[in-house]
């Protein structure tokens, strides 16, 4: 039955001119019922976790606030339907240590980690204790991790000097004006290499 006032999408393409009777209705979704006219970026999701695992419903919305009440082994992911959705999508975790401290995160059960592993504070009620972004390109099939940069140094690198050695530094990232060897601009740390993010203008 099609409800007045709601609308609806195919979930896969259709004849052009084709009869809309009930075996063609059965091929589209109402819109209302999926959201698909509402940005859920803007929708934070704050899961529990529990025996280890974290419940990422990314139907929910596009960022998850969780509290480490234990140590996070695993993730349970629930991906917006490829067949009414873009294959690409993409959320923000961000993870905070309880009055207890200390607990750990496997960052791999997020899916493949692109660079560093994301930073982990393990200090009681860190805030953020981590905070990264998860992507696909493939509706959830192959998920990636890319950490978040906090920990930006703003760097005079004297005239003749170099950024120092990426495997050693102290900072993911150096904001560079007035080197001789160096291009003035955002560095960040990627794979043990320095890579220029952005010029200066």
């Amino acid at each position: 039955m099609v409800n007045a006032g709601s609308l609806y999408r195919r979930k896969t393409a259709g004849t052009s001119g084709a009869t809309f009777d009930a075996t063609e209705l059965a091929n589209w979704d109402p819109l209302s019922s999926l959201d698909q006219l509402q940005d859920r970026s803007g929708d934070m999701v704050v899961p529990t976790i529990t025996t280890g695992t974290l419940p990422v419903n990314v139907v929910n919305g596009a960022a998850f606030d969780a509290t480490l009440t234990e140590n996070l082994t695993g993730v349970t992911y629930t991906w917006l339907p490829t067949a009414t959705y873009p294959q690409f999508q993409t959320i923000t975790v961000r993870l905070k240590q309880d009055a207890t401290g200390g607990r750990t995160v496997n960052f791999g059960a997020f899916g493949t980690i692109i660079g560093d592993t994301p930073s982990l504070n393990l200090t009681a009620n860190a805030n953020p204790a981590a905070l990264f972004n998860v992507v696909t390109f493939d509706g959830g099939a192959s998920r990636y991790v890319l950490p978040i940069l906090t920990d930006v140094a703003q760097e005079e690198i004297g005239r003749g000097a170099a950024l120092p050695d990426p495997g050693t530094s102290t900072f993911d990232a150096y904001i560079v004006t007035g080197s001789a060897v160096e291009s003035d601009g955002l560095w960040f740390r990627y794979s043990n290499q320095w890579i220029l993010a952005k010029a200066a203008a």
